[in-house]
């Protein structure tokens, strides 16, 4: 099944980059593409590439490019003088075939004593090259990086007295920040499967589980980023209305800290959910009118 969906992946990736019907079968400058279809290469014919999905290729003639089948059957009595690949089917060489390189996918090879394959024969059970997920886990953790570092330096921009007051309680007010996280991650899943009991409710309640929490969590995990970068930075608080550099550094570490196994998924987990709190107990008390944060209060006794 997993081959399967692989095959249908590539058959909707060849075809979407196609400008022309996928059914039918078409050449363009020696190339060939056919779906849910048989191509043949007569023998005396030269084409280019030939690209064959859920279907064979009987190529007689010469292929000077690529051959690729997958989900069927390719046989070969002429000559492929690029790369063939097979995958999730058959290739079969019979006498007086002449391949260069060849790539087995989950596929089987028959192939004839008068058969010759003149480069390299590599058979795999998927489509993965070693070290792929490698690099494909350090793009993605370079794209989400980016990311939420840009994310955190709009935060930065547009609310950042929010952003210096909510970091600030992490520290300055832990235990009500702790309080105000159990409250917003306990009490709103709470409230939304109740308000979801009435048809009018269901729209509030799935956008509170499917916008509203995980925005608060994005937003807390800025929000405690930022507090670390101000620790690394030695900074108390309110040296810039625009934590700028505070943002940048905090999420950056944290960030280098997630691709921890293990730890790194718990600990930026629960600084999401921490942060959050700090979110939540700084919109409380703009809501009651308290606006400044714990340390600038600490800084001005008078007021």
């Amino acid at each position: 099944m997993k081959m399967k969906r692989t095959a249908v992946f590539l058959a909707a990736l060849v075809v979407a980059l196609m400008p022309f019907p996928a059914q039918a079968q078409e050449e363009d400058e020696g190339f060939v593409l056919r779906v849910r279809g048989d191509v043949r290469i007569a023998r005396g014919e030269v084409v280019e590439t030939v690209i064959v999905i859920n279907g064979n290729a009987f190529v007689e003639g010469t292929v000077t490019g690529g051959l690729v089948v997958i989900d069927g059957t390719a046989s070969v009595t002429g000559e492929v003088r690029g790369g063939t690949t097979v995958i999730s089917g058959n290739l079969e060489l019979r006498d007086g075939a002449r391949v260069h390189d060849v790539t087995l996918v989950r596929s089987d090879l028959q192939r004839s004593g008068g058969a010759t394959i003149t480069g390299n024969l590599r058979e795999r059970e998927n489509l993965v090259f070693p070290g792929a997920w490698a690099v494909v886990s350090i793009l993605a953790w370079l794209g989400l990086t980016v990311a939420v570092i840009a994310a955190g330096l709009v935060f930065a921009a547009i609310g950042g007295r929010q952003l210096q007051a909510a970091s600030l309680s992490l520290t300055e007010a832990a235990g009500s920040a702790v309080v105000a996280a159990v409250v917003l991650w306990v009490g709103v899943p709470v409230a939304a499967f109740m308000v979801m009991a009435t048809l009018v409710g269901i729209p509030l309640g799935i956008g509170a589980l499917l916008f509203l929490l995980p925005a608060m969590w994005l937003l807390g995990y800025i929000a405690a980023a930022t507090r670390l970068g101000m620790l690394v930075a030695g900074q108390g608080g309110g040296e810039s209305p625009h934590p700028y550099a505070a943002a940048a550094v905090g999420l950056l570490i944290t960030q280098l800290v997630a691709i921890v196994p293990g730890l790194g998924a718990l600990v930026v987990g629960l600084a999401g959910l921490w942060g959050a709190g700090g979110i939540a107990l700084v919109a409380y008390r703009a809501a009651r009118g308290t606006r400044r944060a714990p340390a600038d209060a600490a800084a001005s006794p008078a007021a």
